[in-house]
């Protein structure tokens, strides 16, 4: 089974790649879509916080949500509205939303990462993996190593760069 977390941590870097705002623009196509996808007219902020942890994976404060809000009711957006001090869908933009077209791209690369880890595992290893088994590896390994893979994102590397030069066997001099 996929997890809804790596496949919303998967959008939130496309949002950036796309959008390369701010952080909390990242999330606003996210918070659309909960909203979209919700029967209730009028927004509740308890309810958005719910949906985003059962849909996404995503648990995100109440303060944070309601700061998202407050974009998402700005014309450049326009999702939401606010009417006697209460936040109302707009049906026809959150209509507008391409969220669902980016969220099917995201799970066709994770299909293909896991089935290329299948490939690879039994190609190098001759290990058989389910599809289930290779999600669970990989989720194994970016729990164990997930500060790793946060600083490699940051810096680009997780090994640091050397600060001392090294001679080469040819004699040439490195860094």
């Amino acid at each position: 089974m996929i997890s809804p977390t790596i496949i919303s941590l998967a959008i939130l870097k496309v949002n950036w790649d796309q959008l390369g705002k701010d952080y909390l623009e990242n999330f606003v196509p996210t918070v659309a879509e909960c909203i979209r996808l919700s029967r209730d007219d009028v927004v509740s902020v308890p309810s958005l916080q719910d949906r985003l942890q059962t849909q996404f994976g995503l648990r995100i404060p109440q303060n944070v949500i309601n700061t998202i809000l407050r974009r998402l009711k700005r014309k450049r957006h326009g999702y939401i509205r606010l009417e006697n001090k209460a936040y109302i869908r707009n049906p026809e933009k959150l209509a507008q939303l391409k969220f669902h077209e980016i969220q099917q791209q995201v799970v066709r690369s994770y299909e293909h990462l896991i089935n290329s880890l299948i490939t690879f595992c039994s190609e190098k290893f001759g290990i058989t993996y389910s599809v289930e088994n290779a999600e669970a590896a990989l989720l194994s390994y970016l729990e164990e190593n997930q500060l790793f893979v946060v600083d490699a994102a940051g810096y680009g590397t997780v090994i640091p760069p050397t600060k001392d030069s090294v001679k080469n066997g040819d004699g040439s001099i490195t860094g």
